[in-house]
Parts: structure tokens; C-alpha cells; sequence
């Protein structure tokens, strides 16, 4: 009876979706995964902006100026007319010094491209050496949020399962109630029972419909959820994964796992890192920067030179020696930053230790749930065929027969919630372990 409850009650097909494709499928086309991939994409940006003070600047200019007066220089009224007159008496030629210079245009445009280039900048360089751990620190955000999500499919993936089954013991059950009514109407027939007995016989029909009510309604809830997260047809038949094999011997073993894989851990064991690197930079502050700079420059006022196009080039040292004391702030927030850094590292480090202890002990309770109830379908099963043996012979009562059926349909739910547990206890053991992420098959 047990084997046949259980064919019925699972009865997926050779084609049915395994937990790994509900999770290739979930990772693909849910809003959380897309959400995660997006934030990631965005630190990968990021990444460039770390390194782009190290980069060359190229800053183009222009600018059009009017001015009130046009000026030029006249190099013929250096000297006084007794002087050109004398020059022109001796030589018998007037005196000529050249062409007026235009120095300044009523109007004039003029315009330059720089390019410079950081030469020191430790504060930058040092910056740009820290940028990995901030990217590492970031994709291992991104593991844990996918392990969190993978976590929540499989629970979904069986409230999908157990909604199903649930929803076949509750039809067995009306079944179940429905002959118990045909008996007794049987017996009261040959004046066996009373009509107090078939009264009783339809109100346990009544209970089993609103138990077989309540029971489609959350499978219902569990499928639209899943269908949603997937795509896959709310109806599509699923395969019961079953648990992995025990990785870890021991608890301590595991607990030093955690520390070792779990995604969080390495993130604030990374940010340790970064809080130390920013207050680095935050003391580099002081240090002078060097600039390598060249100007091409082109101007209507040509001037003493007659070029339009000119160049430039030179090395400019900035020192700030005094910025009003934001560098001691910033230094002491820094050096903060890097104790609240380290507190949260062991902090994480003592959650994901109870993660495991509360994951293991879970599913010990699991398995020896599991073990146990599996004595009490076999007992409620025969306790069940007991009483509807006597019920049929006229010798038992109806009230037997039905509690004896409500106690097989809760052995057979607390079954398949037990097996259930189980599996979720190895995933959320896998998960505080950093396993979850890596591992083939959640």
C-alpha cells in the first residue's frame, strides 16, 4: 500500500526537471540573478576608475577674447624724429626698423591641447595596487548572494514537491472517508449501526474536502512561484533530488571549511585587506605629486614670434603642506575603518560558525526523524486495516476507523516532510559551508 501511495503520490515522468535544471533556469531568468549579475557588471566598471589618475589627461581649451583697445608695436617711433633725421642725413636713407607687430587683436581666438601625465602620485599608486582586493571582495558578495538564492530555490523546489504530495494524501483521504460512509450505510443496512455513525461518516467527508481544499490552494502558491522564478509550466513534473553523501567527518571539520570557502568570509577577510590599503593612502597623502605636462598652443596674437603654433613642455611638483588638518581626520577615520573592518571579519567568522553547528545538528535531527517515522507509516498503515476490519465485521466504531485514517495521512505528510528536511538541512549545511556555490548539484 505504501509502495502504491507513493508511485501515486510522485508520479513524475521520465521527462521530469531536475533541481540542477530549475537552478540553470533560475539563474538565467529570475529578477534577483539578473540583479546580481547587473551589480556585479557595475564593480567591474568601477574596477577602471581606480587606476585612472595613473592614466595620461588630455584637456583641450579655447577661448575667444575682445578687447577694448587693439595694441601694436611700432619699432620706428623707438627713437625721436632728431635721431631718425640725423640717421637719414648720414646714410641718405630714412630710417626703417621693420613692419609694425601686432600684439594684441581687437578680437582673437586662441586655443591648446595639454597632455599630462602623473609621474608621482603615491597615494594613486597605491590605490590602483588595492583595486584587486575590492574586485575580488565584490565577486565573492556575488557568490554569496547566488548561494542565498540557490538556497531559496531548493526550498521552493520542495514546497512544490510536498504541496503535490500533500494534495494526493488529502485526495486519499476523502477516498478513504467516502468508503468508510459506504460501509457503515452497509451496516446500517443489517442493523449494525446507528444513524449517529453515518452522521459521523459525512462529517469526516466534510473535513477531508476542506483539508483536500486547503492543500491544492498551497500547491497552487508553491507551482506559480516556481513557474515564475523558471518559466516552466506550473504543471511540469519534477524529480526528487535526494541528498549528498556527508563531505565532513566532524564538526570542527566543517566549521574550518566555512571559514576557509564561505564566500562571506573571504569578502571580510578582503575588506580587512582594503580598510588597511585606504588607510595607506590616507597617510601618502603627504607626499608630494609630480606632473609631466606638454601644451601645443595656437593663437592669433602671433606677438614678438610670428607663430601662431606653440609648444611647451615641463615638470610641476605639488606639495600641499598644510590642508587645514582634513589629512590628520581622514587618517584617524582610516585607521577606524580598519578596526571595524577586522571586528566585522571575526563577527562573520562567528556567525558562519553557528551557521554550521545549527545546519548539522539539523540534519542529524533530520535523518533520525526520517528513520523513525518510517516505523510509523507501517504501523499506521496496520493499525488503519485493523480497524476498518472491524468496522466492516460490525465490532468497531467509526470514530476508530477515521482516527485511524487521519493517523496514516499525517505518518505519510510527516514522511515526506522529514525526507524533505533532510535534503534542505544537506543544502543549508552546504551553503554555511561554502559548498553550495561550487558544487554540481545543489
Amino acid at each position: 500500500m505504501i509502495a502504491v501511495w507513493f508511485a501515486l503520490g510522485f508520479g513524475w515522468g521520465a521527462n521530469a526537471a531536475t533541481l540542477d535544471e530549475v537552478w540553470a533556469s533560475v539563474s538565467t531568468r529570475s529578477h534577483e540573478a539578473l540583479l546580481i549579475e547587473e551589480q556585479q557588471k557595475q564593480l567591474e566598471e568601477a574596477e577602471f576608475l581606480s587606476i585612472a589618475a595613473l592614466l595620461p589627461k588630455v584637456v583641450l581649451g579655447s577661448n575667444v577674447t575682445f578687447n577694448q583697445v587693439e595694441v601694436a608695436f611700432d619699432p620706428n617711433a623707438l627713437f625721436p624724429p632728431e635721431i631718425t633725421g640725423l640717421v637719414e642725413q648720414l646714410t641718405g636713407a630714412p630710417l626703417e626698423l621693420g613692419d609694425p607687430i601686432l600684439l594684441q587683436k581687437k578680437a582673437a581666438l586662441d586655443g591648446s591641447i595639454t597632455f599630462l601625465q602623473p609621474i608621482v602620485n603615491a597615494p594613486a599608486f597605491v590605490q590602483a595596487a588595492g583595486v584587486d582586493d575590492i574586485m575580488e571582495a565584490g565577486a565573492r558578495d556575488r557568490d554569496a548572494k547566488l548561494a542565498d538564492l540557490r538556497k531559496g530555490v531548493a526550498q521552493v523546489y520542495w514546497a512544490v514537491l510536498l504541496g503535490r504530495a500533500a494534495e494526493k494524501v488529502s485526495q486519499d483521504a476523502l477516498t478513504n472517508a467516502e468508503q468508510h460512509r459506504e460501509m457503515v450505510r452497509k451496516l446500517r443496512a443489517g442493523g449494525v449501526a446507528v444513524a449517529q455513525a453515518e452522521l459521523q461518516a459525512e462529517l469526516a467527508i466534510a473535513r477531508a474536502k476542506r483539508e483536500l481544499t486547503a492543500a491544492s490552494a498551497r500547491r497552487a502558491v508553491a507551482e506559480r512561484l516556481l513557474s515564475d522564478w523558471t518559466g516552466l509550466p506550473s504543471d511540469a513534473p519534477l524529480e526528487e533530488p535526494q541528498p549528498s553523501a556527508k563531505a565532513f567527518g566532524s564538526l570542527e571539520a566543517a566549521v574550518e571549511h566555512a571559514w576557509t570557502h564561505r564566500p562571506e568570509v573571504a569578502a571580510a577577510r578582503l575588506r580587512v585587506d582594503t580598510a588597511r590599503n585606504q588607510h595607506t593612502v590616507s597617510m601618502l597623502g603627504w607626499v608630494p605629486t609630480i606632473d609631466g605636462r606638454f601644451t601645443e598652443q595656437y593663437t592669433q596674437n602671433t606677438g614678438f614670434s610670428g607663430r601662431n603654433w606653440i609648444w611647451n613642455a615641463g615638470i610641476q611638483l605639488n606639495w600641499v603642506a598644510w590642508d587645514g588638518g582634513f589629512r590628520l581626520v581622514d587618517t584617524r577615520q582610516k585607521a577606524s575603518q580598519v578596526r571595524m573592518a577586522e571586528t566585522a571579519h571575526d563577527r562573520q567568522r562567528d556567525a558562519v560558525r553557528r551557521e554550521v553547528e545549527a545546519a548539522w545538528l539539523e540534519r542529524q535531527r533530520a535523518e533520525a526523524a526520517q528513520a523513525s517515522v518510517t516505523r510509523e507509516i507501517e504501523l499506521a498503515t496496520e493499525n488503519l486495516r485493523l480497524a476498518e476490519v472491524s468496522l466492516a465485521g460490525g465490532v468497531g466504531t467509526l470514530q476508530t476507523a477515521e482516527d485511524a485514517r487521519l493517523g496514516l495521512a499525517a505518518a505519510r505528510l510527516a514522511e515526506l516532510s522529514e525526507r524533505m528536511n533532510v535534503h534542505l538541512a544537506d543544502v543549508a549545511l552546504r551553503h554555511a559551508t561554502g559548498e553550495l556555490r561550487l558544487a554540481t548539484s545543489p
